[in-house]
């Protein structure tokens, strides 16, 4: 969270980011025995921290802040009857997005999303594949009490997180995938479940005006299978304040958008994309130029290689709050981009409306 309050003006030319950054992922997309020492699934990504490089194949969940906030669960292993366990770690009460399920000849279950309404992990694959025979292991729930559930069945995506209300502010659940036709003895590609996007969870969704709950948004839960993919971070929750005014110029960008989930590889379930986060603008005298952005939308969930925006479920919509202008004078927005958008230009939002900016006068 990042909470800026300043004794002057607020003048913004350049980027204010507090995005999740993109799911761990493998760099190509592998097939056969090349993935063979890609054992453990890839990294979550960071919630709020958009400049957090998530590696591929090594089982990190992203060590994003405020762990009394919950976790995602942990996907379990596969169960082949072979020495190699299937790793699958969890948000261990973190908001960092769920790692993907580990390399096995049946992939381990991706670890849930954590955070208020984090993304389901997918379920592993299953294969009767010479010594490789036995089932995926069970993906991980979400974190929070809106938490995703993971995919029930052999190859089943992660569900989304649930906020209740209007439907922009879940994560939508990742694509089921079956398991490829056994082959010779060896290495089969079998492709896990993704992961579910993540939400902003229920009590954020029920608070648009955000008065009561300043907070980030949810990771997306981790691919499935074989080294499968992390989820992407949530959106961070950011806040500037100023007595004076703040000026949002032609090239600013304040963005607090779910990161992507990572991509499929080597068999593994992509995973989903985190939600977007908060932001919270208050001032007296607020100007959004013309080329501004502001955007609090989801992340995508991840695909494969070659095409990256398919399989993985989507994180849900973020929120933005102006408290700007006295009376009838101080706030000007034409021309500038709001994600999600604005109901009517800086006329104040007499109830809260879904999936559009809350708008009230300075200081409330």
């Amino acid at each position: 969270m990042l909470d800026l309050r300043a004794s002057g003006a607020v003048v913004v030319n350049g980027i204010v980011d507090v995005s999740g950054s993109r799911g761990g992922e493998q760099a190509a997309l592998n097939s056969g025995n090349s993935c063979v020492n890609n054992g453990n699934g890839s990294q979550g990504g960071f919630t709020g921290n958009v400049l957090f490089a998530p590696t591929g194949g090594d089982g990190v969940v992203g060590t994003g802040q405020f762990g009394a906030l919950g976790g995602g669960g942990t996907g379990s292993p596969g169960t082949d009857g072979t020495s190699r366990v299937g790793v699958s770690v969890a948000g261990r009460g973190s908001l960092g997005g769920g790692s993907g399920g580990g390399w096995q000849c049946t992939g381990g279950g991706g670890g849930g999303g954590g955070g208020f309404a984090g993304g389901g992990g997918g379920n592993g694959t299953q294969t009767t594949e010479c010594a490789c025979m036995g089932l995926g292991g069970a993906g991980g729930a979400g974190g929070g009490p809106g938490g995703g559930a993971s995919g029930a069945g052999v190859g089943q995506g992660g569900r989304g997180g649930i906020s209740g209300g209007d439907v922009a502010y879940n994560g939508t659940t990742g694509l089921t995938r079956s398991p490829a036709a056994a082959g010779a003895c060896g290495y089969q590609t079998a492709i896990g479940g993704g992961g579910g996007g993540g939400a902003i969870g229920t009590a954020a969704a029920a608070d648009l005006a955000v008065t009561t709950t300043f907070q980030p948004g949810s990771a997306g839960g981790g691919g499935g299978g074989d080294v499968g993919a992390g989820g992407g971070g949530g959106g961070g929750a950011l806040r500037i304040a100023s007595p004076v005014s703040i000026t949002l110029g032609a090239s600013a960008r304040v963005a607090a958008q779910g990161g992507r989930g990572g991509r499929q590889s080597c068999g593994g379930g992509p995973g989903g994309g985190g939600s977007g986060g908060l932001v919270y603008l208050a001032t007296p005298a607020l100007t959004v130029m013309a080329g501004a952005v502001v955007a609090v939308d989801g992340g995508g969930g991840g695909g494969s290689v070659s095409a990256p925006r398919q399989a993985a479920g989507t994180g849900g919509l973020g929120r933005i709050r102006l408290s700007a202008g006295v009376g009838t004078s101080g706030c000007s927005v034409s021309g500038v981009s709001f994600n999600p958008g604005l109901v009517n230009g800086c006329a104040t939002t007499s109830a809260a409306v879904a999936a559009r900016v809350y708008v009230a006068r300075y200081p409330l």
